[in-house]
């Protein structure tokens, strides 16, 4: 069975007027609407904390790509001025 822990909450008269009207709405009790909205709250905070997660690995892999690609460039270019006919 899942263990469950009790807590009080206080609402504002038209969030627990809301609360009222979803819960008659769905057919369920007021506490399965609030649990249904905070733990959909949680998702989108776990979406958007894996999204920005994604989005510095991509930075990062971007940065080090730069990196790489500078570093190819000057070696190229290193390679090229030994190579050529000095002036002179």
């Amino acid at each position: 069975m899942t263990s469950r822990r009790k807590i009080e909450v206080r609402f504002p008269p038209e969030v627990k007027d809301f609360v009222e009207e979803q819960s008659a709405l769905d057919g369920c009790s007021q506490n399965s609407v609030i649990v249904r909205a905070v733990r959909e709250m949680k998702q989108r905070a776990e979406l958007s904390s894996a999204a920005l997660a994604a989005q510095a690995e991509a930075r990062r892999r971007e940065r080090a790509a730069e990196v790489k690609e500078r570093k190819l460039e000057d070696h190229l270019r290193r390679h090229s001025a030994e190579t050529s006919p000095s002036a002179g």
